[in-house]
Order: structure tokens, then C-alpha cells, then sequence
């Protein structure tokens, strides 16, 4: 029995591992027609070009279930995603004007513009989780595939990231558009700020 091919077999298998999850989820993002994506990877983020289309791996920093949101570190490529300036969600009100960043039902790069409705509202028991906790509604549509966009204010910085639709016929889009209000983010930020 050899120990250094006992340990050689498992690296390699976990390796192989690794490697047919990577292409069995490049195969399902080719298949949903994305242009690209950020996978979480156990070792260090780096980019791999396959079929003319970038693949950046991530690591993911910290998620949290209560904001309905997450950090990703993917520092090889933080100077080709341009940056925002996260404004105060407390100071927004009813009646701003606002406006949705997303890629809803497959498009690039939409936007759509509404008015707060409503701000530090609750979904009580029927909230589906704790991120539905104090938060901001608007009008601007939200159509699948929003999900996670920015809501930014007037003065160009965002306010919140969207959530949802939520409502007795949200499965259509039918309800309250509902907003993660960005110091709920910020609160995330310095989290691992401190760390």
C-alpha cells in the first residue's frame, strides 16, 4: 500500500469532481442563453473562456437569507465591473421617482422607472422569508428576472436591490414590487468590513 498513491487517486477524483460540476453548470448557463456568469469556486477566483464567452469564478464572501443577498470577491475583474455609490435608504420617501436596473425575462440592460409607494412596510406571517422585513415598495415594473437589480434614486445612487413581487397573485407579476432597502446591504458590508 502506497500512501502518496492513496492521496494522488483522491486529489485526482476530487479534481475530476470539480471539473464535470464546472461543465455541467457552463452546460445549463449555455443552455438559459446567459452571457456569462459568476460561479463560487473552492480555491481562488480566476476567468476561463469557453465557446468565445468568459467564466469568472468567485468566492463567495458571505450570504445572508435575512437581505435576501450576498457578497461575492472576484478581484481579477473588480476593474471591468463599473462602480455605484449606495445612497441612504432612510432618507427616501413616498412619491420619489426611482428607477429598476435588470435583465428581466432574458433582456440586457433594462430599466424602468416608477415612484416609491410605500417605505418600511412588513409581510408579517406571510412573508416568505425575514428579508421581506422592512421594506420599500414601488411602482416601476419588476418582471421576472429582476430579481437582485439596483433601484437607483434621481441623484443616481442606489436606494435598494429588488426582491420580488409579492401579493395573492405575484406568480404573475400582480402585487406589491418590493425593494431591499440598501442599509440592509450596507449593515452586510460592514460585517465583513470588520472581520
Amino acid at each position: 500500500w502506497s500512501l502518496s498513491k492513496y492521496l494522488k487517486n483522491k486529489v485526482k477524483n476530487a479534481v475530476s469532481y470539480l471539473n464535470d460540476f464546472k461543465f455541467l453548470a457552463i452546460q445549463k448557463i449555455q443552455q438559459s442563453e446567459c452571457d456569462s456568469i459568476m460561479i463560487g469556486h473552492i480555491h481562488h477566483p480566476c476567468i476561463e473562456k469557453i465557446d468565445n464567452k468568459n467564466y469568472y469564478k468567485a468566492q463567495i464572501v458571505i450570504s445572508e437569507p435575512n437581505y435576501d443577498a450576498g457578497i461575492l470577491s472576484a478581484p481579477q475583474i473588480a476593474n471591468l465591473i463599473p462602480q455605484v455609490e449606495l445612497g441612504d435608504s432612510d432618507t427616501i420617501e413616498v412619491g420619489d421617482i426611482v428607477a429598476v436596473i435588470g435583465s428581466p425575462e432574458g433582456f440586457h440592460d433594462t430599466a424602468t422607472v416608477g415612484r416609491v409607494t410605500n417605505i418600511h412596510q412588513t409581510l408579517g406571517e406571510s412573508a416568505p422569508s425575514p428579508a421581506w422585513r422592512d421594506i420599500i415598495f414601488i411602482d416601476a415594473d419588476i418582471l421576472e428576472g429582476s430579481s437582485g437589480g439596483m433601484v437607483i434614486g434621481t441623484d443616481g445612487l442606489v436606494i435598494g436591490h429588488v426582491i420580488g413581487v409579492t401579493g395573492q397573485h405575484a406568480d404573475v407579476g400582480v402585487g406589491e414590487n418590493s425593494v431591499c432597502p440598501i442599509n440592509k446591504l450596507k449593515i452586510l458590508l460592514n460585517s465583513i468590513s470588520s472581520v
